[in-house]
Parts: C-alpha cells; structure tokens; sequence
C-alpha cells in the first residue's frame, strides 16, 4: 500500500523518511504540480499497487483528491474508507492543533491503543461526481468519528 501524502510531510523527521523507503507519493500544493502526481498514481494501479490517502486533507489537497477519486472511478477501482481511532481522548489530535507537538507527545508514551474500523470497500459508480463521493467519504468518516 503505498501512501499519498502531502508535500510537506516529506522533511518531518521519522515520517518523512520512512514514507520516502516506502515509495510514498508527495503531493505538491501547486495544482498544476499535482497533475504529475496523478500521473504516478494511475501507473501504480496500473501495476496492481493500491495506494492511501486522506479523505480529510487538507482543503490544498481537495483538487488532487477529487482527481484521484476521479481515476479511482474511471479505473473501475474500489475505495475502503478508514478511520483511525486513539484509545484515550487526550491523544486525540484536535483540528487546528500542531501536528508534530501531537505526533512528539504521541510517541514519548510507553503505550497507545490505536484501532482502525472499515467501511465496506465499494466501486464509485458514475452516477456522482468524483467531488460528491470525495464529499461522501468524508462525510462517513466523521459520522464514525464521533461515535
């Protein structure tokens, strides 16, 4: 499963690294840019690779998201929604909040439950746009969320 992830995340230390020994895709903000990494991501599912993104990027990300669904629903591919959960609500990373002040604090503890729940996988039909199943997605995972 190989990660898209934003630009930005490339130079965070640990993560940036290790996403990069994984083959990550760095989706850049330009949206001229972007077109490049949409580029990259239909030859790996071209070669049977899956890949991982955020539905709930940031909104900088929504045009490439809304083009990797896009490619998704042209290809004929399915998409399972995941959310993440931590186990405690102080470990929760709040919007708004840093992310590596959270990412720092996360990884000083000795222990932390982390679960992900799925959604049925399904295969975005044409009858939406790829924008309104980007919208659908992330409307599911906030629901879960709060639950």
């Amino acid at each position: 499963c190989l990660p898209l992830v934003s630009e930005h995340v490339r130079n965070w230390p640990v993560i940036g690294p290790g996403l990069r020994s994984c083959g990550a895709l760095f989706v850049p903000d330009d949206p001229k840019a972007q077109a490049a990494t949409l580029r990259a991501a239909q030859h790996r599912l071209d070669l049977g690779a899956s890949l991982l993104t955020f539905a709930q990027a940031p909104i900088s990300l929504e045009r490439h998201n809304v083009g990797l669904f896009a490619l998704v629903q042209r290809m004929g591919l399915s998409i399972t929604p995941v959310q993440a959960h931590v186990g405690s609500r102080k470990l929760r990373w709040q919007n708004g909040a840093h992310f590596m002040r959270h990412y720092l604090r996360l990884a000083q503890r000795r222990r932390s439950a982390v679960y992900l729940s799925f959604w049925p996988g399904f295969i975005p039909s044409p009858d939406r746009s790829a924008r309104a199943w980007l919208h659908l997605v992330r409307d599911l995972l906030a629901v879960r969320s709060v639950m």
